[in-house]
Order: structure tokens, then C-alpha cells, then sequence
């Protein structure tokens, strides 16, 4: 190691400095640049906004001028310019408002602005709309006001206001601007001279001249020359918003040039002031004669720059080859003394240390740092081993005496640190070019390990003997077959078992060729082996044998074994012998075929499995795949050990199966997964289940790993499909307005429902709400029946269906809450039944009917209270109307001779009104009547009835010469004398609604769907289609009183088939007669 210190340090610094100067440029012009740069945009704004307010204060004009022109003409045409402003001056607005956005001072001008552009717009809209609607003299009225014009005078103040202050911000912009741009350009010159005085100096602006800086190719030279104009024009073009485009033009080319010449010599600075020129007369420089001055000037000095920076580039290299030949040659010389194995240490005349390398250090314990300039005695301490006299030093022997000296035996060094050590060493002078000494060279060494070494060696040769002849006790001893042999292949030793399987003594085969003792032969072929230990003499490298060999003994026996020979080296690696080792493998070769039968066994019955199979290693090497693997995936044994599989699984199915294969060599237990395979038939991922069993030996130790993969892709898609399905029914459920509950066991302990449901009786998702599971129904909540009991448990639709095991149709339940609200429900449940037809559960669905049954209970107290009204009513009103007619039948017939003509007349009026008063009051009165009775309790056989209401009507046929012809009618359940009035009504409409002819009737019957349908008809006048409907409400009559009746008896009709649940209508064309249906829910069938 070298104790001098060279460098550049001025070269350096100079460096430093300029690179500070170049970020202090930069720097500082960046932040002029910036100022320049928000001062232009201060510009532009003030700019900006004077435009937006000259455009504003046009738009306003061009509103007043149109408006006058219309006023004047009172012509549309003249209203296109005050158009074309109203629309243009809410965006001009806009525009000055997002231009002030930044100045909150001018917020109040703004507002104020505003309100006056709009009250201006406002005057003008009112006078034109005065001019077209009253004329001229009113909308010149208001403009003779003189408001707009106040209005338009305050408009302009407020813009030339406006614009005023724009323009003292603009000028303050212009002024930072100019200052700015001004200070870059002082501080860029600056900079760039200062630059050139360092390149003057001898500064290295890019890389340090060195042995091939003279030898620089064309292309880089006159590059860099190039590259350096460019950069300098690039400089000067980010300075023109500074500075402007004509000023100082060619100020930044001089360190350019400057550059080019030092770093490529005289022709590249040539190159540089050319191209420098071209560039800045083309983008610089003003047509003018005092550039072409500037221009000669920089031409001139340019080229004396080149020449200085090309000898001063000269100047530099030739020193600095001079100084990187002395500093190789003394790097040379350290690294030499350095590679040293030996301590080195180098004095000057005087005996001062001028070198040491790291073994001196080591050895002395002093650092580098410290060792350099101190007296090598002060350094290097030696005393004699035996008395600890101090030892002259060999330095000032060879000073002293001028030839090599070396120490004396027994000599030890004393270290730095208090450590001591042996050592030898010698001197030698170092003499100049004329003979005299100019220094000394000390080479030493510790001689500590050497002379360990030699007490070593004196207790190793003992060692050897024990260990020779523990090494015979050992070979002798194991159960392997040992033969050791010389250079040449002559048996030097056998163990016992060696003399056993060959059939030769010891004594015996000393001496003999290896091939005489130990003959080997293939098992299968009988032809001869080489022997082990001849490859290994050979080639020098441990030889096993190949299979199947077979060792034929002295006897003629013939043993299978397995044998290795390795080499016997001595210590200069030259092999002297070999030492073979063999076994008898008979037990080993038997259950080696057992296995391979029984592992035959296995790939024959798993290649006859559906599923994938393969085996692995206990480390988890695969070493077997059937047919199904490969039928699968694609890929062999080999790909599948390369992984190639893996790589086409999806990534977190991969890293699944990693992760549980890893888990399971770690542990040595099974594992299983469910992954997705590619089938390389179609290219579609397939799930798989995959297991993996480890057998182990008697220990634990696991063996080999069995493992298959069954194909479940079918069972995931039905799982998923199911999930889907689930998913599916329940939002369905969800969804529904209609009240669904569920129980999934036979006792209905677990009833829950759904969306609906749990809002009905308000209740969070999933809760319980059977009465007898451990949640139960709410206690605010009670159910009731139709009848107004209150349900017990047993009596529930769903318990009843899973008790009955059949579905309950219509049933109804009340929900009463604790606040005094009514629920309605109507529904059905069905039980739900496994495969044996064991009830497993039950569904039930509910409809809210809330609104129909309260309509229904306010429906029947209408219907009680009208028909207790028309009951009294009828009945209270015959006794008045009896009075009546009597009393006007006995003045007629008491006062008949006495009464004008025109008296008995109005009584005559009176007696017709009072009868068709009772009628009509008998009519009404059955009417009410037909809902007035309970269930049906009896079975009517309408054929009778129907017959008796002919009867009843036999005077009325027999005027009218009318004819009924009667066919088979059913049998129904309900209350005889309501049909009887309903074929009474039909029968006597067709005699009273007859045409000219007779009236002829025809009444029939046929069965649909449960429920008989009953026909009349005639031959009478007809109906129009439009009064079909009409004719069953109650007082509706078609033909006045020209043909007699109250209205009522369609509406009694119509009452009675709706009583029982059918309906009643209506088929008839005018002039053709009419034919009536109506309908009865039949109590059974036609066999009946």
C-alpha cells in the first residue's frame, strides 16, 4: 500500500466552483423566467378584461341602437342588432366575471355592473313591447325619461373606470417584466464569462484528459463540437423572452467553442465558430451593419480561444501522461510488494518507513495511516527468544554494512498490540542510478505455524501408526465385503466377509491381480464385468458397478452384489491403491422383485380406474402417471413433472394445490383439495377432487405418496346451479308482495317467512315465528279465524297441513296487533314430502285482503241497513196507500152519480197511482229480500219450480196465446222461492215484450265446468247491444209506460243469481227476440 497522496485538487475545485456557477444560472434565470412569466400573464389578463368590457360596452350600443331603430320604423328587421346583443351580453358578462374571479376588489364594481346592464335591458325590453303593443308615443315616454340614459352614462363611468386600472396593471406587468428579463440577461453573461476564465484556468468541464484523450475518434470530437453549439443555442433561445431576440447574439457560442476545442482540438473549434455563426446571424442577429461587426469580433476571438483551449488540452495531456506513467510505474511496484506472502517494509536512508504492505501491518499491528514516516525501530521491535536482549535490526545492518544481512534463529518480533511471534527476515539496500543507498528493503515472516508444523508432524506419524492399525480393526469389523488393493490392482487386504463371499483367505490373495480373487460376470448374459477398481485406478474417481452382477466365489457360488471402489490418494493427490466395497444383495434382489410385482400390480389396476392416478416420492417427486392423467391434461410423466400443467391451471387453483401439497410433505398426513384441471380435449377447466394418502413405514416415515384426482365438474355445476336456483327462489320470495312462511320439519317448531312476511308482523329476517319453536310468534301479534275465534295451535293452516299431510285451500287468518290494526289474509298451504312420502315441511302463501273484507262488512251494513229501510218503508207506506185507494173507490162508487166527469176522472187517476205505488212497493220489498236469508239449506229441483211459476203466469199466456216448452232443468241447493220469482220475472218479460206474433218460449239447461247454465228464450222485440248492461239496474225501463212494470224484476233477477254465486246476462238482436243466461254453481254432476 502507498503512503503518497496525489490528485487534482485545483483541477477539482475549479470544478466544483463551475458547477455551482452553471446551478446558480439556471437557478436564477428560472426565476426570472418565472417572473417574466406570471408578469406576461398579469398582461394578458389586464388585456383580457379591457377586451371583455369594450365587447360588453359595444353589445350594450348595438342593443340601443336596434331598440331606437324599431321604435322609429316600429319594423322587426331594425330589432336584428338589439337580438344579436341580448344574446352576446350574458356571455360577455360571464367572461368578465371569470376574469376577475382573482381581484375581490373589483366584486362590488362587478355586482354593481351586473344590476345596471340588467336594468338597462329591462328598460329597453319594456319600450319595445310598449311600442308594439301601444304605440309610439308611449315607449317614447319612457325613453324621454331619461332613466336608460342615466342608466347607460353610470354603464360607461364604471367601464372607463374599469379599463383605467386594467391599464395600470398591465404597464406594472410590462415594467416587472422587462426588469426581469433584463436581470437574467446581466446574470446569464455574467455567468458565461466567469465560465470562460475557469475553462482559461485549465478547468475540465466534461472527463479529465487521459491516455486516449488524444486518440478521441472523429465523430465524437466533432460531435461534441456540435452538440455544444447546440445546447448553446438552446440556451439562447429559452433567454429570448428575456432579453429579446437580437441582444448579445453571440455571448453564450464563446464557451461553446471554448469547449469544442478543448475537448476535440483546433478543427472542432473551427467547427464549432462556424456553426455558431450560422446559428446566430439566423436567429439572433438584425440585419443591420453593427452585427456584422459583432460578427467579425466573435469570429477573431473565437479562433483565438481555439487555438488557447487546443494547447492548453496539449499542455494538460502531456503532464497528465507524464503523471499516470509515474503513478502506473508506482503502482506497479506497490501492487508487486503488496502480492507479497512475506512482510514487507520499504525505509528511505535515514530509516524511516516509506512503505508497508498488509502482511507488515498485520505482523506489527500498526495501521496504514500511522505506519508511514515512523523510524523502523520505533516499528519494528525484535528480541532473542531465549534472553530477551533486543536484536539489532537487519535495516541498520545493510545501512551499516551496504550488503543483504539476514537475522539470527530464535529472533521474536514484539507487535503493537503486546503480541509476540517468530520470526526470520532479511535486507537488502535499495541503491540509486549512482551506486549510493537511497533506502532498504525488509522482507520477514512469521515462522510460528512452521515450527508448530514440525511438532505437528512428529505426533502425526505417531497418529498414523495408531490410526493404521485402527483402520485394520474397523475394516476387519464391518459388515461390508472389504478389498484394498495397490497402485498396480494387487489385493493388499481382505475383511472377513470378504474372505467369506469369495472363497480366499487373506494369506491367500495377498499379492494376487484383483481380477484372479474377485471375478464378476453379468447376471443375464454371463459375459465377463470390468472391474470397479480398474475404472478407478483409471480414471481416479469413485466407480460403482452396473446392475445385475453376479460374483463368482473360489468355490463356484454365485452371489449377487453391489459394489463401489474409490481411490486411494497420498498426500500429492497421486492415487496409490483402491479400496472396493461389496454386499451379497440375494434378500435385497428378492424383495426388489416383490416390489416390482407388486408395483406392477398397481399401475395395471390403476391404469383400469375411471380416475386420474399418479404416485410421488416422499419428497413429492412424481415418478408415475396413469393413462387417464394424460387422457386429461395432455402431458406425460415428464411434463407433468416439469409443472407444465400448473402453468394452465387458474392462478389461485395453482397456488391451492401448492399450498396443500407443501402442507402435506410437511406434515405427512392426507389432503385434500377441489382445483380445476385443463382438458386438453375440448380446453375447458374441469373441477376435480383431489387425495393424496402418504404410506409410511412402521415409524412413521413416510414412503411414497398414492394420490387421484375424480372429475366433479358436473357435481360443481349442479352445486352452483343449485346455489343459483336458491339465490333465484329466494329474491323471488323477497320480491313478492304476497305473505309466504315456511317450516322445514314436520312439527312446524321452525316457521320462518319472508320479506313480506317479516314486515306484516315486524319481525328482523330469519326469526321464528312459530308458537310452538323456541322463538315464537310476537306477543303483540294474535290470529284469529274467520268466525272471529281465536286460532289454537293445531289449528294453524300449516300444522293442519302437515298434520293431514294434503294441501288447505282458502284459509283465512285475522292478524290483530296491539296498536289496533286489522290484517286480512287469505291463502293456501301445501305440505312438502320426501322421497318415502314423509311430510317434511309445508309452504304456505297468503294474500292481504285487508281492503276487499272490510269493503265486504261495510257492503253487508249497507246492504242490512237499506234493507231494513226498504222494509220499513214498504210496509209503513201500504197502510197510507190502502187509506188511499179505498177512500177513492168508495167516492166513486158512493158520489158516482154526483161527481163531474172530470172529478171521477182525477179519482180514477188516483186509484191507478195508489195500485202501481203497491206494486212497485212489493217489488222493492222482494228485492231487499233475496240477500236477506241465510245459507242455502235445501236442494231445489228447478224443474218444479220453474213449472209452478208457469202456472202462476197461465192467464197472462193464455191472453197473449203464448207457448213455454219446458226441457230437463238440474237440481240445485238454495231457497225455492227465489227461483221462483227469478223464472216468474224472465217468463213474464217475454210475454209482456212480445212482437206481434204469439210469444213462444224455450227454457234449457247444460252443465260447464261445476256449474249449470240455464237458458229463456223468446221471440219478442229484442234489445240494442248498448242496453244490455243497462237493464239489470233497479228502476231501468226501456219503453216507459206503454207497456207496464216497475223496472225492478231484471234486478231481482240479476240479485238472485249472484246470491248463489253465478251471473246472469244477456244475447239478443232487435226484432229477433232475446234469450237470457244465467248461471248456478251445481251441487252435482249431470249423472245426477
Amino acid at each position: 500500500m502507498s503512503l503518497r497522496v496525489t490528485g487534482n485538487t485545483s483541477k477539482t475545485v475549479l470544478a466544483v466552483i463551475s458547477a455551482l456557477v452553471l446551478v446558480v444560472i439556471i437557478g436564477f434565470s428560472y426565476r426570472q423566467w418565472q417572473q417574466y412569466r406570471q408578469s406576461n400573464q398579469s398582461a394578458v389578463e389586464s388585456e383580457r378584461v379591457q377586451d371583455e368590457v369594450n365587447g360588453l360596452l359595444a353589445a350594450m350600443l348595438d342593443a340601443e341602437t336596434g331598440q331606437r331603430g324599431y321604435l322609429v320604423t316600429g319594423q322587426e328587421r331594425y330589432l336584428e342588432p338589439y337580438r344579436r346583443a341580448t344574446q352576446a351580453i350574458p356571455g360577455r358578462l360571464a367572461n368578465l366575471e371569470s376574469a376577475l374571479a382573482g381581484r375581490p376588489n373589483e366584486t362590488a364594481n362587478l355586482r354593481r355592473l351586473n344590476q345596471l346592464v340588467e336594468l338597462k335591458l329591462a328598460e329597453l325590453r319594456r319600450t319595445i313591447e310598449l311600442r308594439r303593443s301601444a304605440g309610439l308615443q308611449p315607449a317614447l315616454d319612457v325613453v324621454l325619461s331619461d332613466q336608460g340614459q342615466r342608466t347607460m352614462d353610470e354603464i360607461r363611468a364604471l367601464v372607463l373606470a374599469l379599463e383605467s386600472r386594467e391599464s395600470a396593471v398591465r404597464a406594472a406587468a410590462s415594467a416587472e417584466g422587462e426588469a426581469a428579463a433584463q436581470t437574467a440577461l446581466l446574470v446569464t453573461t455574467g455567468g458565461a464569462l466567469l465560465l470562460m476564465f475557469f475553462f482559461a484556468a485549465g478547468l475540465e468541464p466534461i472527463a479529465s484528459p487521459s491516455d486516449g484523450a488524444g486518440r478521441k475518434s472523429r465523430w465524437l470530437s466533432y460531435g461534441a463540437a456540435l452538440l455544444a453549439t447546440l445546447a448553446a443555442t438552446l440556451l439562447r433561445m429559452m433567454l429570448t423572452p428575456l432579453v429579446g431576440p437580437t441582444a448579445l447574439p453571440f455571448i453564450l457560442y464563446f464557451p461553446a467553442v471554448l469547449f469544442a476545442a478543448w475537448y476535440g482540438g483546433f478543427r472542432p473549434g473551427v467547427v464549432s465558430i462556424v456553426f455558431s455563426t450560422i446559428a446566430a446571424a439566423y436567429y439572433f442577429s438584425a440585419p443591420q451593419t453593427a452585427i456584422r461587426v459583432e460578427l467579425l469580433i466573435f469570429v477573431l476571438v473565437g479562433f483565438g480561444m481555439a487555438l488557447l483551449s487546443n494547447s492548453q488540452r496539449l499542455a494538460l495531456q502531456r503532464a497528465d501522461a507524464a503523471e499516470q506513467a509515474e503513478r502506473a510505474e508506482r503502482r506497479r511496484f506497490e501492487i508487486t510488494l503488496s502480492s507479497i506472502g512475506d512482510a514487507v517494509i520499504a525505509t528511505d536512508a535515514a530509516g524511516s518507513i516509506v512503505f508497508a504492505n498488509e502482511v507488515a501491518q498485520r505482523l506489527t499491528a500498526w495501521p496504514a495511516a500511522e505506519i508511514g514516516g515512523r523510524h523502523l525501530d520505533e516499528v519494528f521491535r525484535i528480541v532473542n527468544e531465549t534472553t530477551r536482549e533486543t536484536v539489532e535490526s537487519p535495516v541498520a545492518k545493510v545501512l551499516r554494512m551496504g550488503t543483504v544481512v539476514g537475522l539470527a534463529n530464535h529472533t521474536i518480533l514484539l507487535a503493537r498490540d503486546g503480541s509476540e511471534m517468530p520470526i526470520d527476515d532479511s535486507g537488502a539496500p535499495i541503491r540509486g542510478e549512482d551506486g549510493d543507498i537511497q533506502g532498504t528493503v525488509m522482507v520477514f515472516r512469521e515462522i510460528a505455524e512452521r515450527k508448530a508444523a514440525e511438532k505437528e508432524l512428529e505426533r502425526t506419524a505417531a497418529q498414523t501408526r495408531e490410526a493404521r492399525d485402527w483402520l485394520a480393526r474397523v475394516l476387519a469389523s464391518i459388515g461390508d465385503a472389504v478389498i484394498a488393493t495397490d497402485g498396480r490392482g494387487s489385493v493388499l487386504f481382505l475383511n472377513a466377509v470378504a474372505e467369506s463371499l469369495t472363497g480366499w483367505t487373506a494369506a491367500e490373495a495377498n499379492g494376487k491381480p484383483l481380477e484372479q480373487v474377485f471375478v464378476i460376470s453379468n447376471a443375464n448374459t454371463g459375459a465377463a464385468v470390468e472391474s470397479v477398481v480398474a475404472k478407478a485406478l483409471r480414471e481416479g474417481q469413485v466407480q460403482e458397478l452396473q446392475n445385475q452382477t453376479v460374483l463368482t466365489a473360489k468355490d463356484g457360488r454365485r452371489i449377487p452384489i453391489n459394489d463401489s471402489a474409490a481411490p486411494i490418494r497420498d498426500q500429492s493427490g497421486t492415487v496409490t491403491g483402491v479400496v472396493l466395497v461389496f454386499r451379497d444383495v440375494t434378500r435385497s434382489e428378492q424383495a426388489e422383485q416383490e416390489l416390482r410385482e407388486r408395483e406392477l400390480r398397481f399401475r395395471q389396476l390403476a391404469g383400469s380406474m375411471p380416475q386420474v392416478v399418479w404416485t410421488a416420492t416422499a419428497d413429492g417427486t412424481w415418478d408415475y402417471v396413469n393413462e387417464r392423467w394424460t387422457e386429461l391434461t395432455g402431458y406425460n410423466l415428464e411434463e407433468a413433472q416439469a409443472g407444465h400443467f400448473r402453468k394452465e391451471m387458474p392462478p389461485e387453483d395453482a397456488e391451492a394445490f401448492a399450498r396443500a401439497e407443501a402442507e402435506g410433505l410437511r406434515t405427512g398426513t392426507p389432503y385434500t383439495l377441489e382445483c380445476r384441471f385443463l382438458r386438453r380435449a375440448d380446453g375447458n377447466l374441469r373441477w376435480q377432487l383431489v387425495r393424496c394418502v402418504p404410506i409410511c413405514d412402521q415409524k412413521g416415515t413416510v414412503l411414497r405418496w398414492y394420490c387421484s384426482s375424480t372429475d366433479i365438474h358436473e357435481q360443481k355445476r349442479a352445486e352452483e346451479e343449485m346455489r343459483f336456483r336458491a339465490q333465484e327462489l329466494e329474491a323471488v320470495l323477497d320480491a313478492t308482495p304476497v305473505f309466504l312462511w315456511i317450516t322445514r320439519d314436520p312439527d312446524c317448531r321452525e316457521v320462518t317467512g319472508n320479506r313480506a312476511a317479516n314486515q306484516l308482523l315486524g319481525v328482523p329476517p330469519g326469526t321464528n315465528v312459530s308458537t310452538s319453536g323456541k322463538n315464537g310468534m310476537p306477543a303483540t301479534v294474535t290470529r284469529f279465524k274467520a268466525d272471529g275465534s281465536e286460532y289454537q295451535v293445531e289449528e294453524l293452516p300449516l300444522q293442519q297441513a302437515a298434520a293431514l299431510k294434503k294441501a288447505v285451500q282458502d284459509a283465512e287468518i285475522e292478524f290483530r296487533f296491539a296498536d289496533g290494526r286489522r290484517v286480512f289474509t287469505v291463502g293456501n298451504v301445501a305440505p312438502l314430502f320426501d322421497a318415502a312420502h314423509r311430510v317434511r315441511g309445508c309452504v304456505g302463501a297468503f294474500m292481504d285482503i285487508t281492503e276487499r273484507k272490510l269493503a265486504q262488512e261495510a257492503l253487508i251494513r249497507a246492504n242490512e241497513d237499506l234493507n231494513q229501510f226498504a222494509f220499513a218503508a214498504s210496509h209503513d207506506l201500504q197502510e197510507p196507500l190502502r187509506m188511499i185507494t179505498t177512500y177513492s173507490q168508495l167516492l166513486v162508487n158512493g158520489f158516482r152519480d154526483r161527481l163531474p166527469e172530470e172529478a171521477e176522472l182525477c179519482v180514477n187517476f188516483i186509484t191507478q197511482g195508489t195500485s202501481r205505488m203497491r206494486t212497485l212497493l212489493a217489488d222493492l220489498l222482494a228485492y231487499t229480500q233475496v240477500g236477506a236469508d241465510g245459507d242455502p239449506t235445501e236442494m231445489v229441483d228447478l224443474g218444479a219450480i220453474c213449472r209452478k211459476a208457469i202456472d202462476n203466469l197461465q192467464t197472462a199466456l193464455q191472453e197473449s196465446h203464448g207457448e213455454v216448452r219446458l226441457e230437463p232443468l238440474p237440481v240445485v241447493r238454495g231457497h225455492g222461492a227465489h227461483f221462483l220469482q227469478l223464472f216468474q220475472n224472465l217468463i213474464g218479460n217475454a210475454v209482456k215484450y212480445r212482437a206481434g206474433e204469439p210469444p213462444r218460449i224455450q227454457i234449457s239447461s247444460a252443465y260447464e265446468g261445476g256449474e249449470w247454465r240455464v237458458a229463456v228464450a223468446d221471440n219478442g222485440i229484442g234489445i240494442e247491444p248498448q242496453y244490455y248492461q243497462r237493464i239489470f239496474g233497479v228502476f231501468k225501463r226501456l219503453h216507459g209506460r206503454s207497456i207496464p212494470g216497475t223496472g225492478i224484476g231484471l234486478a231481482i233477477c240479476q240479485r238472485v243469481v249472484e246470491r248463489y254465486g253465478g251471473r246472469i246476462w244477456v244475447e239478443s238482436e232487435p226484432g229477433k227476440g232475446s234469450t237470457f243466461y244465467f248461471t248456478i254453481p251445481a251441487a252435482r254432476g249431470p249423472e245426477a
